[in-house]
């Protein structure tokens, strides 16, 4: 651990107070949420001797939420702190990745290492942070640690085909004529890398990384992927929508999957880079939103 003992490590985790589909639902339900998930990161111990987390919300005004996450700048962890940043709504675009995008243009120059990860997921093994750092340094070519890595490509092809087939067209009829190229692209790269038998994506896109392989991503499309389309603040009105709104809300939620949470890593890919999967240990990664523990 010596040698890691001059790095910067942070970890940017994207939080959101709105209506959300499942829990954490409501605003509430959020601090309740991050309440247990600072408590976590005071008694985990992460195994590097300096770690921030750093919080990146999408500020869609809630007073409450921003009140309370503001509460928490500051706040000292097991091996760090605690910085609170408020990125603003704009229609809701980019959802977690656009945050993800955020952070890391806003403090490039301060940290060496960065984990990404969503609000409502915790990591519970001890020293996960100084396994990825081991697992990035053991291969110069390794550009990304994976914590929730999508491995099953007998699965992820017949899914992509589908994806694929179904909608291509209404992509092109409710005029969303800039991302055609592109999902098709990714599609079609990612089912080449499950035939190469290489690991395609990370679910939730969970994982550890280096200053100057996102660098390389900023440098090729001036930010990290995500699809730049706007989302509504309350998410519980599926059932109410017509089928038209249906087609369109599925729409949205595909092409973020596609271009956002398999893209964040499957590009690296393109750099040359190769990624891999943190050890598959049981209890390693806690949903709250399922109140268990990831497979």
């Amino acid at each position: 651990m010596e040698e890691h003992n001059n790095k910067r490590c942070c970890k940017i985790v994207a939080t959101y107070f709105g209506v959300r589909r499942f829990y954490p639902q409501n605003e509430d339900h959020t601090i309740e949420m991050l309440k247990d998930f600072v408590e976590h990161e005071k008694t985990l111990d992460p195994g590097v001797p300096n770690l921030d987390v750093i919080f990146i919300n999408h500020n869609c005004g809630s007073i409450k939420g921003n009140k309370f996450l503001d509460s928490l700048d500051g706040e000292e962890i097991y091996s760090g702190k605690i910085h609170v940043f408020h990125r603003p709504w704009d229609n809701g675009k980019g959802v977690s990745l656009g945050s993800f995008d955020y952070g890391f243009k806003l403090l490039k120059n301060h940290y060496d290492y960065w984990f990404f990860q969503e609000d409502d997921y915790k990591v519970v093994h001890p020293e996960y942070y100084l396994n990825g750092v081991n697992m990035l340094e053991e291969n110069i070519n390794t550009a990304f640690i994976g914590y929730d890595m999508y491995e099953n490509g007998k699965r992820l092809t017949p899914l992509l085909n589908l994806l694929k087939i179904i909608f291509t067209a209404p992509l092109i009829i409710f005029g969303y004529w800039k991302y055609i190229i592109p999902f098709l692209k990714t599609i079609k790269k990612t089912k080449l890398l499950v035939k190469e038998g290489k690991i395609p994506f990370c679910g939730g896109m969970m994982g550890i990384t280096k200053t100057n392989f996102l660098n390389e991503i900023i440098q090729k499309d001036g930010n990290l992927p995500y699809p730049s389309i706007e989302v509504a603040k309350d998410q519980t009105k599926y059932k109410e929508f017509n089928n038209i709104e249906k087609i369109r809300y599925n729409l949205k939620h595909t092409l973020f999957c596609v271009l956002g949470e398999i893209e964040f890593t499957r590009i690296y890919n393109d750099l040359g880079y190769n990624l891999k999967s943190y050890p598959n240990t049981k209890e390693l990664i806690f949903s709250y939103k399922n109140n268990k523990f990831k497979k």
